[in-house]
């Protein structure tokens, strides 16, 4: 049986015989796992399709509904998203939105909606001023698209609107009032600044929240209570994240191919 999807490659292992095992979120599959026999071989035809953060138009051979695993063989390259793979920082940061993907989706489940935000992230994160933003962005709009959206307007627990002295809290899935912040002690105080650009980076578009000023720490606090809420259901933090934190942007020219192992 023969199949045609378009696909973002989101993950790569090695395996034996030069082959490659990929991850892919594909527009008519959803995500699926799938074998690349040969690709890692430098003279492959597919060598780069199946590279991650490429989204290629795929040829696959097998059954999707059977337990064994798609083949691929064929590919045609759409989008190598050059910009990214030309600079560090762009790409570590569309790592960690493949990262996220692959965290939070379950396997064959199509979403056109899903597939079309992954396309448009990328594209932004290669022009965005601020791609940290963007992925901060696509995470609020991802988690929301699989059922894990933040309560941001009201109080989660009793929906109220008194916004004196409220927290976030990741364990209860939004902010809290100040009569329910005893629910968990592990919220974070929230300030109606903060919350405000909360709700505003997890509404309008990318070209939108790349052009807002504002300090760093901001998308910080944005980002730590995001990965707060996600150690909620990975309970473990992204790899990307954590190797962030260890190395900076400046300390590497492009030829990071190293680097990129590590990260895939």
């Amino acid at each position: 049986m023969y199949w045609n999807s378009h696909g973002f490659v989101i993950n790569r292992q090695e395996t034996r015989n030069a082959d490659k095992l990929l991850t892919l979120y594909t527009l008519e599959l959803g995500k699926i796992r799938v074998i690349a026999q040969g690709a890692r071989k430098s003279s492959a035809r597919l060598a780069m399709a199946t590279e991650p953060l490429v989204e290629t138009e795929f040829s696959f051979f097998g059954n999707p509904l059977a337990s064994a695993r798609l083949r691929v063989i064929g590919g045609k390259i759409i989008n190598l998203f050059p910009v990214i793979r030309e600079d560090f920082r762009r790409y570590t940061t569309a790592c960690q939105v493949a990262e996220v993907i692959d965290l939070l989706t379950y396997e064959q489940i199509k979403n056109e909606q899903k597939y079309r935000l992954i396309g448009r992230t990328f594209d932004l994160i290669s022009t965005a001023r601020h791609p940290e933003r963007t992925y901060l962005a696509f995470l609020l709009r991802f988690l929301r698209y699989c059922g894990y959206g933040l309560h941001l307007n009201t109080c989660v627990m009793c929906s109220s609107r008194d916004f004196q002295r409220l927290k976030f809290s990741a364990r209860k899935s939004g902010i809290l009032c100040r009569a329910c912040a005893g629910l968990d002690p592990l919220a974070f105080d929230i300030s109606d600044d903060l919350l405000a650009y909360f709700k505003t980076i997890a509404k309008i578009s990318g070209e939108e929240i790349d052009k807002i000023n504002v300090p760093r720490h901001m998308d910080d606090f944005i980002e730590k209570c995001c990965h707060a809420y996600l150690m909620e259901y990975t309970h473990r933090p992204l790899k990307t994240k954590e190797f962030k934190k260890e190395i900076r942007y400046d300390d590497f020219s492009t030829d990071y191919n190293g680097v990129k192992q590590v990260l895939v």
